[in-house]
């Protein structure tokens, strides 16, 4: 069994996670906290980090009961395969998550390549990753490959270390 990516209808996750989890799938919606304000309150709500996507871990043999949940679109798929999230990956997004659930972004992955670098210390010691400047702030940007996403995460310029690696890319 693999993590695969399945589309959801826009707004919808929480919903197909909870029909997923009712048909005994297991499955991962990664939820991050934000502020919201309305005109009469503030009020901290748990959003989808990713829009429209939720990792699924099954066999591929299931894919056609997956798709025919209501708010199932389809399976993410690159060059007309369903894309694999390794495992690797989906720790990195819950560890992330767990230190610091309210300050990630995500963004479209398109950086220019800069100085290979390791993560020494922290929870995402061990990745390797490149030097990008965002905004005029160093931040630690996480690649998904299998979605083409990207985390972005505050890190101490110290954590990181030059390095000829390319394992568990990540950019910073």
């Amino acid at each position: 069994m693999n993590w695969y990516i399945i589309y959801t209808t826009p707004r919808s996750e929480k919903k197909v996670a909870e029909r997923l989890d009712k048909a005994e799938f297991e499955y991962y919606l990664p939820l991050t906290k934000k502020i919201r304000q309305w005109s009469d309150r503030r009020k901290i709500v748990e959003e989808p980090l990713f829009n429209s996507y939720i990792f699924i871990k099954t066999d591929l043999h299931y894919k056609y009961d997956i798709t025919h949940i209501d708010g199932v679109v389809k399976f993410v798929s690159f060059r007309n395969e369903p894309a694999i999230i390794s495992d690797n990956e989906i720790e990195l997004i819950k560890n992330t998550l767990a230190h610091d659930a309210e300050n990630i972004e995500v963004e479209g992955f398109n950086y220019k390549k800069g100085e290979k670098i390791i993560v020494n210390n922290g929870p995402l010691i061990g990745y390797t990753g490149e030097v990008v400047n965002v905004n005029n702030i160093d931040k630690l940007i996480v690649r998904l490959e299998g979605i083409n996403q990207a985390l972005i995460v505050n890190i101490d310029k110290d954590y990181v270390e030059k390095t000829t690696k390319e394992k568990n890319y990540i950019k910073l």
